[in-house]
């Protein structure tokens, strides 16, 4: 229907009575008014006209067809009237004029307002009855328009309207004209929807220059900066991949997202070839200055530089930790902190660390650890401690085999007593000497018989009998000896050993002839000769004594007990002529010690000083060690080097004691007297005693113990009121003691004595 006609039609329409006038003259009528409205109406003032007329669109409407009529070619009354159908709701009057004009007019300018304004009319009429095709059909309008407009877009309006029907295609492209033309503009939310719209458009190499934007903003959300890095990963570029992940690391806010970031950067660091190794060394160290450690953080950190190779740094970094916040490590940790420590032979700290291990947790992976550790460390005392506390606890491998290879009494009798108990419960009867040299170790006489006994009712071991025989002996039961050997002889026959036993278990209760007609009996002569000697000595043959014991001594036959005998024998039946000898061959042969001691006395009461030097000269490197702690035998030598001027060496030798007995109080008067008997030789030593005044000043009890010596040597330096008050302590605490009452009315009469010169 033309305009004519729907002019025509709404004109007939509001009349339904019989008209009087044909249908022609109306026509005439109406167009002649038309004319004569448009030739009289101000054509200029026709937008202000309608202005006025805004609350009545169809009225507008009207006049704007009507002018349209007789000026069918003016774009301008068009333009305004398909604003009115718009107004008015009718899109589709307004779409087929804008249609009407398109098709009429190559004014691109024109034509630009009407592709726009088709657009805007195609879309609200999408939105009043949407469906698939009108969506298709409207972004295909607008993508028409979009390419229309190349050279002078307005890149908002575009993004606006795509993303208004989601059209991400014209949407991404507009977006990305846009922040071109306006650099200004970009923040977050730009680059997080370029970001998500080539993601969708799946332009993947797009979304990654726009996803590495996106990290510089602190407000990025944690999966899109994970996902970075681990795009950045997936294409190797460590290195970009290290730099992002230091500067998330660096602006992190919470612990977790310190953890999280140092773990990424960490891995970034390690992939990267061309990484500096202090970059890492400092990341660690500002991770750790932020946080406290965890095992988890120690782990990864520790693994990460192993795979690095940087095992020292590795072990730094353990020592650095464990010696500050050793409770961050959890067992996986120490484990492989102790593998960093002796990869690179840090075997001190390694020890104390699985020490801590053994200390906290406790199983025997770290005792057993701690063993391996202190025995590369020749660490034998604390080696001997933990298998000790292994075996205790555990028994069994591998403890039982260190103690049976290093089997020493002297400092493992206790656990070596409970392996032979247990081996022999497990009838290993081998071990059945080794238990007898446990008890003759300890000195558990009683113990050992009772032990011994049980264990022949128990196994009928000849060597149970052997013991049991032996230690009642020892334990002065001879009766009970005695009885067991007859039971020994007749099961087992004849034993050396025991037989000669109950010889001086007869000889112990004084049953001499029996203990004789034993000795005859002896199938060695050796033996035989010392019961003889024996029974010589208890009958009180002395004379014989002596000259048996004198011929027995060439051939080196005698026994200990013999040289202490014949030494006697010698003082009094030869006055002492060559017990000097005797002395020596004892100390040679048995280290009898207090046999060497009373030859040096010996010969420092003869003023034999050259001999005395020969004699301890004698002494090998293994004798000299062993009288270090021998005091007798060190004062003597102390003795020896101040009567031969060595001053030095002499003092040495008493302040070592001292050092090893610090509270023996005959060391403490020796010394004391030392000082004062060669004060006049050596003037040096004044300085000495009273250093010692001053020390006794401050331990009254160490003072009063050592009697008169300390208040001889005060009255020696003429410390005569000091001396009266120690004097003075020592009647109150001792009145019994007349020596001190004599000491002290000397003091008395020193001092008026004194007073009496002054005058």
């Amino acid at each position: 229907m033309t305009k004519e006609q729907r002019l025509y039609s709404s004109v007939n329409n509001h009349d339904k009575s019989k008209s009087i006038l044909s249908l022609y003259e109306i026509v005439t009528i109406v167009t002649v008014f038309s004319f004569m409205l448009y030739l009289l109406f101000p054509k200029n003032n026709i937008t202000e006209l309608l202005e006025h007329q805004r609350g009545n669109t169809n009225l507008s409407i009207q006049y704007l067809e009507n002018l349209i009529l007789y000026n069918p070619d003016n774009v301008d009354l068009k333009m305004m009237l398909i604003e009115k159908y718009t107004q008015k709701g009718e899109e589709h009057l307004a779409l087929a004029l804008t249609k009407e004009l398109i098709q009429a007019t190559h004014h691109k300018k024109l034509l630009a307002q009407l592709y726009k304004v088709a657009y805007l009319l195609e879309k609200n009429l999408y939105f009043k009855n949407p469906n698939a095709q009108k969506l298709s059909m409207l972004k295909e309008k607008l993508l028409n328009y979009y390419k229309f407009m190349r050279g002078n877009r307005d890149y908002l309006f575009f993004l606006g309207e795509s993303t208004n029907i989601d059209y991400p295609y014209l949407q991404y492209h507009s977006l990305v004209k846009y922040l071109e033309e306006h650099p200004n503009e970009i923040d977050y939310h730009f680059e997080k929807m370029a970001y998500d719209l080539a993601t969708r458009l799946e332009y993947k190499e797009k979304a990654f220059e726009h996803l590495q934007s996106l990290i510089k903003y602190p407000t990025v959300e944690d999966d899109l900066s994970e996902y970075l890095i681990y795009t950045l990963f997936d294409k190797k570029a460590y290195k970009e991949a290290k730099k992002i992940t230091t500067e998330l690391f660096l602006r992190s806010q919470t612990e977790d997202e310190l953890t999280k970031h140092f773990y990424l950067a960490l891995y970034a660091f390690a992939k990267d070839k061309t990484r500096n190794p202090i970059e890492v060394s400092q990341l660690i160290q500002n991770y750790a200055n932020l946080k406290t450690l965890v095992s988890a953080d120690i782990m990864i950190i520790l693994n990460t530089l192993l795979d690095l190779g940087e095992t020292q740094e590795a072990a730094n970094f353990v020592i650095n930790l464990f010696y500050t916040i050793p409770e961050s490590f959890d067992e996986d940790g120490i484990d492989l902190a102790l593998k960093t420590l002796l990869y690179t032979s840090q075997l001190e700290d390694a020890q104390r660390l699985s020490f801590y291990a053994l200390g906290r947790v406790g199983t025997q992976k770290y005792l057993n650890k701690s063993i391996e550790i202190s025995t590369w460390l020749s660490d034998d005392e604390t080696v001997r401690e933990l298998e000790t506390e292994g075996y205790k606890r555990y028994q069994g491998e591998p403890y039982l085999s260190y103690f049976l290879k290093h089997e020493n009494l002297n400092i493992n009798h206790e656990i070596l007593g409970q392996i032979y108990k247990d081996k022999i419960k497990h009838k290993e009867y081998k071990f059945i000497d080794k238990m007898a040299n446990y008890y003759q170790h300890t000195g558990e006489i009683k113990k050992a018989e009772s032990y011994f006994k049980n264990l022949y009712t128990t196994s009928q071991e000849k060597k149970a009998l052997y013991y049991a025989i032996e230690f009642s002996h020892y334990n002065s039961h001879f009766e009970e000896s005695l009885k067991l050997y007859e039971l020994y002889r007749s099961k087992f026959g004849h034993n050396t050993q025991l037989h000669t036993l109950s010889i001086d278990s007869l000889m112990a209760l004084k049953r001499f002839s029996e203990a004789h007609a034993m000795s005859k009996t002896l199938k060695i002569k050796k033996e035989k000769k010392r019961h003889l000697i024996d029974l010589a000595w208890l009958e009180k043959d002395y004379n014989y004594l002596y000259q048996a014991l004198w011929k027995q001594e060439p051939q080196n036959a005698l026994s200990k007990q013999n040289y202490e005998q014949l030494i006697l024998l010698e003082n009094a039946l030869n006055h002492g002529k060559r017990v000097n000898y005797l002395y020596e061959k004892s100390w040679q042969n048995y280290q009898n010690s207090y046999h060497l001691t009373d030859l040096l006395y010996q010969l420092l009461q003869k003023k034999a000083y050259d001999l005395f030097h020969k004699t301890i000269e004698k002494l090998t490197p293994k004798q000299k060690s062993q009288l270090t702690t021998h005091t007798y035998y060190q004062t003597l030598l102390a003795d020896f080097y101040l009567k031969t001027d060595k001053l030095d060496l002499a003092l040495a030798i008493y302040e070592n004691l001292l050092t090893l007995n610090p509270h023996s109080i005959n060391l403490h008067q020796n010394y004391l007297w030392l000082l004062i008997d060669n004060q006049n030789k050596f003037p040096s030593l004044k300085n000495r005693i009273a250093l010692q005044l001053t020390q006794l000043e401050q331990n009254p009890t160490l003072r009063n113990q050592m009697g008169i010596v300390p208040i001889v040597a005060a009255m020696n330096l003429k410390k005569y009121q000091l001396a009266e008050r120690w004097i003075k302590q020592l009647i109150s605490q001792y009145p019994q003691q007349d020596e001190y009452k004599t000491l002290y009315h000397d003091l008395a009469t020193i001092q008026q004595e004194r007073l009496f010169a002054e005058y």
